[in-house]
């Protein structure tokens, strides 16, 4: 338990690393540590610590991603989502899950996730997941069919400014080349 608190502790020495998964000696420690961290995630997803097991899953997408290892992610994200709670951060287990399915190739898979993603980060407005979620679901569209991809960023693309006056990732997010949601 104390393990997998550490592990998911906002800040704390573990996020930093797993989310700079690019640094080779970090992913050796987290190769080092994911017997740990499995373990982490099975005791939290066993007592019904429904947090640490999406802060856990959002966590290690970054170290599963460049390690290889879809199909344990995936089943990590199905539980993690099934599981529900925070909106906020099963809208990033969503994306992160459409993230590793669209470079696996698996476009169904991706789609549904994204639009999950992108469903629940907008009620919730996390603009920084929703434009993460719509950046995946033009991606996806543009493989499968390429005259759509431009329509999935029309709405964000023609609108600067998100209620409130702020500026949303979605804009700031957008595609170089897309200009009013058609290819330029």
């Amino acid at each position: 338990r104390r393990h997998a608190r550490h592990r998911v502790t906002p800040g704390g020495p573990a996020e930093p690393r797993i989310r700079a998964s690019e640094n080779q000696a970090r992913l050796v420690d987290l190769d080092r540590s994911h017997d740990d961290l499995r373990a982490a995630l099975r005791w939290a997803r066993d007592t019904g610590d429904v947090e640490t097991v999406l802060r856990l899953v959002v966590a290690l997408g970054p170290y599963w991603h460049a390690r290889g290892q879809g199909p344990t992610a995936q089943a990590w994200y199905e539980d993690a989502i099934r599981l529900g709670g925070d909106p906020v951060l099963t809208a990033k287990a969503a994306w992160a899950s459409s993230y590793i399915a669209l470079y696996a190739n698996d476009l169904d898979l991706a789609v549904e996730r994204a639009s999950l993603a992108l469903e629940l980060a907008e009620a919730a407005g996390d603009d920084s997941t929703t434009g993460r979620a719509l950046d995946t679901l033009s991606s996806t569209r543009q493989y499968g069919d390429p005259a759509r991809a431009a329509d999935a960023l029309t709405p964000y693309v023609a609108a600067p400014t998100r209620p409130g006056g702020r500026v949303g990732a979605p804009v700031r997010r957008s595609r170089p080349g897309v200009a009013g949601g058609r290819p330029a």
